[in-house]
Parts: structure tokens; C-alpha cells; sequence
């Protein structure tokens, strides 16, 4: 009783955890101090700076306006001019600037031009072509839950389809089905995927129709055996003698009893999908530019662990850590909450 409280515990803070993440993830063009399209704005002249660093802008602003919905999917096109500065004073109606590094002076006229100076904070610093780390750390986590949470639906869609036709049914489909099963399951998840991704080509549906069409196997096989002890219990012959066709016998009795495995295995399916995201990624397979992928990034900069600008491939690789070993606890606390010792 006190471990089952415990757990219960644990998981009401897993999931606060993980639905703030999600929240961040729907609402990065919001959160991310760029908000530009996947936080891609570039200032080549801010190139590594360090964490913490602060830049004054001056930023020109055209004021086209975005309908919300095309805000939240995709960020802001950025519709101004920022020029980073560090030296501005206002004369008459003009304001005379000092460009960053380079020194160049120039005058622009104040008031006919929605012209305000600005300063901005990088948390995370900025990578080589002078972009807002912090940014596209959200913008990964975006990215890389989206593809997690579609391929894990497509995963438990198939396996549970799969499953339940070669247990429900058996003969010759359970054979068929176990076959596939067995053939896929021997093949390591990475080399399936790495075969989708170059199959189907390079990109975002790609990536999670691979990843997910890998993580199906363990799905199948797993409702296969639940779906063989439960057509054995005396409710399901009932039902039968009764003369309820298959169809409603699968809907309204089978699947529901499923529900706590099927829960276990998607939050199973989604720490491995994110890992596979971010091994494609870091092969280069995956999420392509512009879209920001927490793979893409560790790849890019993993050559500077030994350098001062260590932290852009370290911050990363601390997220996607973070974020499995999360969903990993999660599933094991449902597990361990719902009592099933099958998986």
C-alpha cells in the first residue's frame, strides 16, 4: 500500500514535469527569444559567443502582422531589420549607430522607420552563424517530441492491429504475423530505421514513418500474448455462445483490457523514438535543415567538446538524456502502478 502511494506520488510529478515540457514545446514561438521561422535568425558577427553574453540591437520593424494559428506552427518570418550595436545616440531626427565588431558608423533616420533599440540576453550563448542557442534548444524539443509522439501512435496503431489479428484470430494469419514479427525483431532498431530513412528519403514525414514502422515488433508481440490469454477467459466464450460477432467482441471487451499495456508500451516507445530521432539526426538522415534537431546539433558541434564553446554540444546531448530517462520513469512507474509484470 505505501509503495503503491509512493508511486503514485512519483507519477503525478513525472507527468507535471512532462506536460510542462509539452507546454513549452507547443508554445516555443512564443517562449524562444527568437521567433523567427525554427529560431534560424543569423548574425554571422555574433558568432560563439559565450553564455550570458548581451547584445544591444536595433531593430526596424515593418509591423506585418501573422494570424495566430501560422504564430504557433511555424514561429515569426522575420519581417525587421536587426543590426546589432554597440553604440547608438539620438540627433534631431536621426540616430547615429556603431555597428558590433566592426565599428562602421551610421546615421538612420529616427522616427519614419518604427526604429527601437533593444537589448537582448543569450542565455545559451550562440552558435557559428551567430543564432540564439537557447532557441533552438526549444525548438529541437518541439521538433523532436512531435516526431516522438507521431511515430510512437503510428507504432501502437500497427502493433496493436498486428497483435490483435494474430491472437484474436490465429492459424495461418498468427503464423504470417509472428513471421514478420521475428524477421524484424532480430534486426537491430537503428539499421531498420537507417534503411527507411533511405528508402522513403530525408525529412520529417520520412523520419517518423521509419522510426515508427521500427518500434511496431515489440507492440505486436506483446498485445499477441495478452490477446491470447484474455480469448481464453470464460467472458470471451460467453460472448461467443451469446452469438456477439468478433468485430464487437475486439471493440467492446479485448481492447479495453489493453489499455494499461498499450499505455506502458507507448511510453516505452517514446523514449526509444526520441533516441532513434537523434541518431538519425546525427547521421544526417533525419530532421534537415531548416528544422532544428537535438541530433543535428550534438553532430554539428560535438567537435568542440574539447574546446571553450563545449557547452553547444553538451547542453543537447543534457536535454535528450533528460528527456528519455523521463519518459523511462514514467513508463516504468505506470508499469509498476498498473501491476503488469508482462512487459
Amino acid at each position: 500500500m505505501i509503495e503503491k502511494k509512493k508511486n503514485r506520488n512519483q507519477l503525478r510529478i513525472l507527468l507535471f514535469v512532462f506536460i510542462l515540457i509539452i507546454f513549452a514545446a507547443i508554445f516555443t514561438p512564443f517562449i524562444a527569444p527568437d521567433k523567427s521561422y525554427f529560431a534560424n535568425q543569423q548574425h554571422p558577427e555574433l558568432a560563439y559567443l559565450p553564455m550570458g553574453s548581451e547584445v544591444m540591437f536595433l531593430i526596424k520593424d515593418s509591423k506585418v502582422e501573422l494570424p495566430f494559428y501560422k504564430k504557433l506552427i511555424w514561429g515569426v518570418q522575420p519581417n525587421s531589420e536587426m543590426i546589432s550595436i554597440d553604440f547608438y545616440q539620438i540627433k534631431d531626427e536621426n540616430i547615429i549607430i556603431r555597428t558590433y565588431k566592426e565599428g562602421e558608423i551610421k546615421s538612420i533616420p529616427w522616427a519614419s522607420n518604427n526604429i527601437k533599440i533593444k537589448k537582448i540576453k543569450f542565455w545559451f550563448g550562440t552558435d557559428r552563424m551567430g543564432r540564439d542557442v537557447l532557441s533552438r534548444i526549444l525548438w529541437g524539443a518541439r521538433i523532436s517530441l512531435l516526431v516522438g509522439l507521431i511515430s510512437t501512435l503510428f507504432s501502437i496503431i500497427l502493433g496493436v492491429f498486428m497483435g490483435i489479428l494474430g491472437g484474436f484470430y490465429g492459424g495461418w494469419i498468427d503464423k504470417v504475423v509472428m513471421f514478420f514479427v521475428t524477421v524484424l525483431w532480430s534486426i537491430p532498431s537503428i539499421l531498420i530505421a537507417m534503411a527507411m530513412s533511405f528508402a522513403l528519403g530525408k525529412g520529417f514525414t520520412p523520419v517518423f514513418l521509419a522510426i515508427g514502422f521500427t518500434l511496431w515488433m515489440d507492440v505486436a508481440r506483446i498485445v499477441r500474448g495478452q490477446v491470447l490469454s484474455i480469448k481464453q477467459e470464460d467472458y470471451i466464450n460467453g460472448l461467443k455462445a451469446l452469438g456477439f460477432s468478433n468485430r464487437y467482441i475486439l471493440i467492446h471487451s479485448v481492447l479495453p483490457s489493453l489499455g494499461g499495456i498499450i499505455t506502458i508500451l507507448a511510453a516505452s516507445n517514446l523514449s526509444t523514438a526520441l533516441l532513434l530521432e537523434s541518431g538519425l539526426s546525427f547521421l544526417g538522415i533525419g530532421i534537415q535543415p531548416p528544422m532544428v534537431s537535438w541530433g543535428a546539433m550534438i553532430q554539428e558541434y560535438f567537435g568542440h567538446l574539447l574546446l571553450p564553446t563545449f557547452y553547444l554540444a553538451l547542453i543537447p546531448g543534457i536535454c535528450l538524456t533528460l528527456i528519455i530517462l523521463l519518459t523511462m520513469l514514467l513508463g516504468n512507474t505506470l508499469r509498476d502502478i498498473l501491476d503488469v509484470k508482462s512487459i
